[in-house]
């Protein structure tokens, strides 16, 4: 009967080896089916005419509601 920690050792292997293939799946079928290829409209998708991109919507962090702070 092996000890303990050969079964833990056995254990994390056989869990990184799944989970490391299916990361490895999940970004080949993202390449594929062309995911990556417009980062920038992906990115600006949250945004609308209510909330532009570069206006500051809410005061939680800064007390400038107009633009973006220049330096963070």
């Amino acid at each position: 009967m092996p000890s303990l920690d050969w079964v833990v050792i056995g254990l994390l292997l056989a869990s990184a080896t799944f989970f490391g293939t299916a990361a490895a799946l999940a970004l080949g079928w993202a390449i594929q089916s062309r995911q990556f290829d417009n980062e920038t409209r992906d990115a600006e998708s949250i945004f609308d005419a209510d909330e532009p991109v570069g206006m500051v919507t809410d005061a939680i962090f800064f007390n400038d509601t107009d633009t973006l702070p220049s330096s963070r």
